[in-house]
């Protein structure tokens, strides 16, 4: 969604469709990527849980982060606030700030260092990897 906006931005500014790098569309990749990761683990989860005949139980129980907040949310599982999602998004933030950052004071779109490139994609496969254990006692 950010480089999204950036690049809309850039365009209504402009009036030119800026051309996007090649860093900016792995960032894109490595976001979308991570995204259909979590999507296909958690509906791996409720295929495994219909299986065993969890899913009537589960779906009885009452919401376990029903009113907190959004952030709140997004940093917990089953068990509380989890430290993978807390870096996956403390990470994501930062990035996107710095992404930010640049199309304001540069106007274009920025160009990104591999490293960065590397250690979002590292943040994400961790995430997802340890997705997959979350809610297992």
């Amino acid at each position: 969604m950010i480089v999204i906006c950036c690049y809309i931005a850039l365009w209504s500014d402009s009036g030119i469709l800026v051309p996007l790098s090649g860093d900016t569309l792995i960032l894109i990749g490595i976001s979308a990527g991570t995204a259909a990761a979590a999507q296909t683990i958690d509906i791996s989860k409720m295929r495994t849980l219909e299986q065993s005949g969890a899913t009537a139980q589960a779906q009885t129980k009452e919401p376990i982060h029903k009113n907190q907040t959004f952030l709140f949310q997004i940093l917990s599982d089953e068990n509380g606030i989890n430290i993978q999602r807390f870096q996956s998004v403390v990470f994501t933030f930062f990035i996107g700030i710095f992404f930010v950052f640049e199309v304001i004071t540069k106007f274009e779109m920025p160009d990104l260092d591999s490293g960065i490139l590397g250690l979002m994609g590292i943040s994400s496969a961790t995430y997802a990897g340890l997705k997959t254990n979350e809610g297992k006692t």
